[in-house]
């Protein structure tokens, strides 16, 4: 926390380790419920393949001054994010992670209700086509409610959440 008044900074919470996971990518989220939500790359869940982990979701409440592991990633649908949670104006976080799934493995398009703490994956982009691989970044939600994201190539989910790449990628 850095107030800018009085050019103070304040450590509130490290990431350390794979109890609270590690390596943060991307930017915290500011909910209506007043919490930071985010998600780190590895930790949480020990792998299966070595020592690292698959991520965490986690929470930090600025009123009580806690985080928290909100969901830790698995490795079967969701793996490793590299990138930002989304929130929409209904208070649903959209994100992606760049491994996990069905398939080829090779990432997730999720949301995660904060009433219920329940996370949905939307899609697996296991497939063939490496420009739908491997997502990093923000999943955007448009005007239209499509989700947006990006791995080597643009792609969107519509609100059935039927996958949909550009014509220019076909």
């Amino acid at each position: 926390k850095f107030e800018t008044f009085i050019n103070h900074y304040q450590k509130l919470f490290d990431f350390t380790g794979n109890a609270t996971g590690y390596n943060c990518y991307g930017n915290l989220v500011l909910a209506d419920n007043g919490g930071f939500y985010g998600m780190t790359t590895y930790g949480g869940i020990i792998n299966q393949y070595g020592p690292d982990g698959y991520g965490v979701l986690f929470a930090y409440d600025p009123m009580v001054d806690s985080c928290y592991n909100i969901f830790n990633f698995d490795g079967g649908w969701f793996a490793n994010p590299l990138g930002s949670l989304y929130k929409a104006n209904d208070g649903i976080l959209y994100g992606m992670t760049q491994q996990g799934g069905i398939g080829y493995h090779t990432g997730t398009v999720f949301s995660l209700n904060l009433v219920t703490n329940i996370i949905n994956p939307l899609y697996s982009l296991g497939s063939n086509n490496s420009y739908i691989e491997n997502p990093k970044g923000t999943p955007i939600l448009s005007d239209n409610h499509h989700l947006y994201g990006m791995a080597n190539g643009i792609f969107y989910l519509d609100s059935s959440n039927s996958f949909f790449e550009p014509p220019y990628y076909n």
